[in-house]
């Protein structure tokens, strides 16, 4: 987990081997930390779409997310959606992902960014708003 951890982490999952804990980080070791995580988590109450969870879909990791962050997340495809980003919520999905490594496997062969999120994409949509 990287970034400011702000939710009651369960103490199992707190030892648990398979999580590992950072603060924030700066943002030229991201990529770094996307290369050695199973998963991205982003339990955002705000961000409407953040560009964190393309950046993290296109190093194939499956993204756990509240609604609020766009369609990006296909839930169950390439990650998990939560209604509400609440402790709880977070709590299960990450035992969803831990107990069920093929699971995590499939979101993350899905784990892709979108033809909908791609350059051309963004061209195309761009100069059609130009003209």
């Amino acid at each position: 987990m990287v970034g400011p951890i702000q939710i009651i982490i369960p103490e199992d999952l707190r030892s648990n081997q398979k999580i590992r804990w950072f603060g924030p980080i700066a943002r030229n070791k991201v990529q770094n930390h996307y290369e050695q995580a199973d998963v991205f988590l982003l339990p955002t109450l705000s961000d409407g779409f953040a560009l964190s969870q393309l950046e993290a879909l296109a190093d194939r990791l499956p993204v756990i997310a509240s609604r609020r962050c766009g369609e990006v997340v296909m839930d169950r495809v390439n990650g998990l959606l939560l209604e509400e980003p609440t402790d709880a919520a977070i709590e299960e999905a990450l035992r969803s992902c831990l107990d069920n490594p093929d699971q995590l496997a499939q979101f993350s062969e899905n784990a892709m960014v979108d033809k909908r999120f791609s350059l051309s994409r963004l061209g195309t949509e761009l100069c059609t708003l130009a003209w």
